[in-house]
């Protein structure tokens, strides 16, 4: 029997998951939500993990009116209009008390520029605005995946954090979240843990399998799953933003959301990151700063000097929300 096995036995991983859970239960928790990370929009209506049915059909509450049980009315055979859509006549659709049409639904110019006004005001003179250089994200439409509006975000951790980040996410959220871990003994380890929380795991590093680990993550965003990366890991150095988070948020154009876990005290373990364990009854705050969007151009390419650049600005976000005593 080896000392430390790659896949340690799973009682280990219960105690310490209990120990989590048990200080995780005592802490006074503040949470700093910028992003609206956790809205009640992003909740799926789901009971148990599971669609909510009614007699065996999916709910149709808060849905359109002219359904029955999740089936839709009818009347004489034919689907019935009541709150729905007004009938017809001479084989063409009334339009009383319908929407008006496309008329003055077109958006108005000023000198041969699309205008802003009553629009999003994320435009200035038919150029996108900007703010300290970077461009603005003030009233974005939220990100799409493959044409499809997607809710999926990548999620920015220090890794001397993650122990308890991500434990003290809603337990709605951690079902839809997939984090990535190590291939080595240490990522074993780290994989049996989260697994107790309820993420899903993909195994690689920048400096093993990285290619399996992109892969895995750009899928899982693909199918709607948010994902949480630790920046500056597996090895450091510590605070130091990788490049590998920048490259994949500008693959699948979906937001950067920097996250950190603030202690009033806590334990400090050795190695390279310098692992933060919060004392029980200590208080902490959960800080989720602004999204960080990698806009390029059409014809433009991911530059070295890009993804440094990108990787500076998350640096620089992540150390403002970040409070070490």
């Amino acid at each position: 029997m080896k000392l430390f096995p790659k896949n340690p036995p799973y009682w280990t991983i219960a105690i310490i998951a209990w120990i989590v859970r048990f200080i995780r239960m005592t802490l006074r928790n503040n949470l700093e939500d910028k992003a609206n990370l956790f809205s009640k929009k992003n909740k799926p209506s789901t009971e148990n993990g599971k669609r909510k049915t009614v007699n065996g059909h999916p709910s149709t509450e808060n849905r359109h009116p002219s359904t029955e049980n999740g089936q839709r009315s009818t009347v004489n055979g034919k689907p019935s209009t009541e709150n729905g859509p007004p009938s017809t006549e001479n084989g063409k659709r009334k339009t009383e008390n319908r929407p008006p049409s496309t008329e003055n639904r077109q958006r108005s110019t000023v000198n041969g520029q699309r205008s802003t006004e009553n629009g999003p005001p994320s435009t200035e003179n038919g150029k996108r605005s900007t703010v300290n250089g970077q461009p603005s994200t003030e009233n974005r439409p939220p990100s799409t995946v493959n044409g499809k509006r997607s809710t999926a975000v990548i999620i920015a951790l220090w890794h001397n954090r993650l122990l308890f980040t991500t434990a003290l996410f809603p337990h709605w959220y951690r079902k839809n979240l997939t984090t990535v871990a190590s291939s080595s003994r240490d990522g074993g380890y780290a994989t049996s843990f989260v697994k107790n929380f309820g993420l899903q795991v993909v195994r690689g590093s920048s400096s093993k399998n990285a290619v399996r680990a992109v892969i895995g993550l750009k899928k899982a965003l693909e199918g709607g799953s948010s994902v949480a990366i630790t920046v500056d890991g597996p090895r450091g150095p510590k605070y130091k933003v990788q490049q590998g988070i920048i490259y994949l948020a500008a693959k699948t154009k979906i937001p950067i959301i920097p996250v950190a876990l603030n202690s009033s005290s806590y334990w400090q373990l050795g190695g390279w990151d310098k692992t933060q364990i919060p004392k029980p009854f200590s208080k902490t705050n959960l800080v989720i700063g602004k999204p960080i969007h990698i806009n390029l151009g059409e014809n433009e390419k991911l530059s070295t000097e890009t993804k440094e650049k990108y990787s500076k600005l998350l640096e620089k976000e992540l150390l403002k929300i970040t409070k070490d005593p």
